[in-house]
C-alpha cells in the first residue's frame, strides 16, 4: 500500500480484510505503527477513549465499514439523475454506507469481525503532525484472526506543511439520537 500527502494532514486509506477458510475472526488492529527505517519519527496507533469523539493524542483512526442490502433501487432524480455517468451500474446489493468508530457499542461494532469466508473493509486515517520530517517511510502494519498478517505500507511525506486554518467553512449536521444509538448515550 501506498500514500502521499503533506504534515498536518490526515490521510485516509482502506484495507479489505477476510476471515480464514471461514473462520470468525476478531480483527485486533489494523495499523499498530508507521516508523522511518532509521531516525526516531514515529506514528503510533493509541487505543481510543470512551467517547469515540475525542481524537486529541490519536494520530492513527480505524473505523469499519457498515454496509446495507439496498433490495429495491431508489429513483431520486432529486439526489442523482439515472442518466448521468457517475449513476451506479448496479444499484441492488450489499452497499458501503458509514464509518463506525473502533469504540462503538459492540451491537453496531460488529463489523470488526470478519466471518465466514467475508470481507470486511476497514477506513484508516493517519495524522501527520507539523513536527513529522518528510520522509518516504516503508514499515508493515498488521491485523489478526488467529494469526498475524503484515501490510506493507509506505508513506511518503512531502516538503510542506498544511495551515491550523480553515480554508473552507463547512455545516455539520447532528441528529441526537444517532450517538445514543452507536455509543449508548448523548454525546
Amino acid at each position: 500500500m501506498r500514500v502521499f500527502g503533506a504534515r498536518n494532514e490526515i490521510i485516509a486509506f482502506q484495507v479489505i480484510v477476510g476471515s480464514r477458510f471461514g473462520g470468525n475472526g476478531r480483527v485486533d488492529s489494523v495499523v499498530a505503527r508507521i516508523a522511518p527505517e532509521h531516525g526516531k519519527a514515529r506514528i503510533t496507533y493509541v487505543s481510543p477513549a470512551l467517547d469515540p469523539t475525542n481524537y486529541a493524542g490519536r494520530p492513527i483512526q480505524l473505523f469499519s465499514i457498515n454496509y446495507m442490502n439496498v433490495e429495491t433501487a431508489s429513483h431520486a432524480d432529486w439526489v442523482l439523475s439515472q442518466v448521468l455517468s457517475a449513476a451506479p451500474a448496479d444499484p441492488l446489493g450489499w452497499k458501503p454506507v458509514q464509518l463506525v468508530p473502533e469504540n462503538a457499542r459492540p451491537a453496531v461494532a460488529a463489523s470488526l469481525n470478519a466471518a465466514g469466508s467475508r470481507n470486511q473493509a476497514f477506513w484508516i486515517e493517519v495524522y501527520t503532525t507539523e513536527i513529522f520530517p518528510a520522509a518516504f517511510i516503508k514499515d508493515k502494519s498488521r491485523y489478526r484472526d488467529g494469526h498475524t498478517q503484515m501490510i506493507p505500507i509506505e508513506l511518503e511525506l512531502f516538503d510542506f506543511t498544511l495551515p491550523d486554518q480553515n480554508s473552507m467553512d463547512a455545516m455539520v449536521y447532528y441528529e441526537d439520537f444517532q450517538p445514543i444509538m452507536y455509543q449508548g448515550r448523548n454525546l
